[in-house]
């Protein structure tokens, strides 16, 4: 065993496609906003849905298992904080809130936790690994 990652691409990673899944949807959200709502909370939902993609990126690109914790960290930060602005338009009767939606980010969250849990199992068994030589 060593700590490089698998390399696979971008495309073939299911956390990514989840990502993406989630960032199509705030984004048509985004087309049911007023204009002035686009410009102050739209642009919150739609920056939140990207950064989640690109952070699961960097991490799906990173070579090295540590390296691929502080993205996945971001990206987890991020669902949550597109959850709380998807809420907030729900409370706000901007938007209805659709079960689906919410499960949907509680999914890639549980996904992300995942994948840093088998990174971190990955890395220990690493380390020792390099102990025991």
């Amino acid at each position: 065993m060593n700590d490089r990652k698998q390399l696979i691409k971008l495309e073939d990673s299911d956390l990514w496609q989840h990502a993406q899944k989630v960032c199509k949807v705030m984004y048509e959200l985004n087309d049911h906003l007023s204009e002035e709502e686009r410009a102050t909370l739209g642009y919150r939902l739609r920056g939140k849905a990207f950064d989640i993609t690109a952070d699961i990126a960097e991490a799906v690109g990173a070579i090295d298992y540590r390296d691929s914790e502080f993205p996945l960290s971001m990206a987890r930060k991020a669902v949550f904080s597109l959850k709380n602005v998807y809420r907030f338009l729900g409370v706000q009767k901007i938007v209805s809130i659709e079960p689906d939606i919410m499960l949907s980010l509680d999914e890639l969250v549980a996904k992300i936790d995942h994948e840093v849990t088998q990174a971190w199992e990955k890395i220990d068994a690493y380390e020792s690994e390099k102990q025991t030589k």
